[in-house]
């Protein structure tokens, strides 16, 4: 499965690296690469996530990432 990253997670994920870079570019990076890595897994395996209870719909999923408040959300769909 291909992961698509939408125009609003990538400004989200851009946002995420210069908050944390004005104090640590170090770790500005490490988080990317995290988040990045995670989505990569998901692509691996896309229904190991938990359904999103707002949505009601199996095929969209939230993978917890504990080094975030809020999680990464996904929707599967067939290729």
């Amino acid at each position: 499965m291909k992961v698509h990253w939408t125009k609003n997670a990538i400004e989200h994920l851009i946002k995420i690296h210069e908050y944390i870079a004005a104090n640590s570019p170090a770790y500005a990076k490490r988080m990317v690469d995290k988040i990045t890595k995670r989505s990569t897994q998901i692509a691996d395996f896309p229904y190991s996530g938990r359904e999103v209870p707002e949505y009601k719909a199996e095929h969209i999923r939230k993978a917890h990432q504990s080094t975030l408040p809020d999680y990464l959300q996904n929707k599967v769909r067939s290729n």
